[in-house]
C-alpha cells in the first residue's frame, strides 16, 4: 500500500514538471508586408440605472432593504449626553449663553471680596468668566463656592430647576 503510494505521488510530481516545462506559445508577430489586424474594443455590459420610487426620504439609501421598524446595526449604540429639548430655550449667541452644561469644564473659580466668580471653558477651549444668575443655554448658575458650581438646569425631558453641580477641576486631574 505505501508503495502504492509514493509511486502514485512520484508519478504526479513528475507529470507537474512536465507540464511546467513545456514551452508558451508565442504571440504572432507582425511582419512588414503583412495587413495588420486591430483588435475590437470591448464594450462593457450595460449599466442599470436603479429607480428610486417616489416618496423615499431624502438621505434613505434605495436598497429596498426594509428595517421592519428594528434599529440600524450600523448605528453607534453610544450618544453623547445632550439638551434633547425640541428648541433651545435662549437663541444661540457668542459667549456664555451659547454654551450647553454638558459642554463646559469648570477650570478656575476667583475669590472677590465675599463674590466668587467661576472660570468656565467651552468646548473650542476658549474660556468665560460666570457668575451667580448667569444664563447658559440649557441651564443658569445658581450659586458658586470654592469647590465648585451649582446649575439649575432647564430641559423640558428633567422638568423645571434640576440642579447639578459642577466640580472645580484641577490641572493634575486634566493630565491623567
Amino acid at each position: 500500500m505505501k508503495a502504492t503510494l509514493v509511486i502514485l505521488v512520484v508519478f504526479i510530481l513528475a507529470v507537474s514538471e512536465v507540464v511546467a516545462q513545456e514551452p508558451l506559445p508565442r504571440p504572432h508577430t507582425h511582419t512588414p508586408g503583412e495587413p495588420q489586424q486591430t483588435a475590437k474594443p470591448v464594450e462593457p455590459p450595460p449599466v442599470e440605472v436603479a429607480q428610486i420610487p417616489v416618496g423615499t426620504r431624502v438621505g434613505a439609501p434605495a436598497s429596498g432593504y426594509d428595517g421592519g421598524g428594528r434599529r440600524d446595526p450600523f448605528m453607534s449604540l453610544i450618544y453623547s449626553r445632550r439638551s434633547t429639548s425640541p428648541a433651545p430655550l435662549a437663541p444661540r449667541s457668542a459667549g456664555l449663553p451659547s454654551l450647553s452644561l454638558t459642554d463646559i469644564r469648570i477650570t478656575g473659580i476667583l475669590r472677590s471680596g465675599q463674590n466668587f466668580v467661576a472660570i468656565v471653558e467651552g468646548p473650542d477651549k476658549i474660556s468665560y468668566s460666570a457668575r451667580p444668575k448667569d444664563r447658559l443655554l440649557d441651564a443658569v448658575v445658581k450659586s458658586i463656592d470654592a469647590k465648585g458650581v451649582v446649575f439649575i438646569e432647564q430641559s423640558e425631558m428633567t422638568g423645571p430647576g434640576r440642579e447639578i453641580r459642577k466640580p472645580l477641576r484641577r490641572a493634575a486631574e486634566d493630565n491623567r
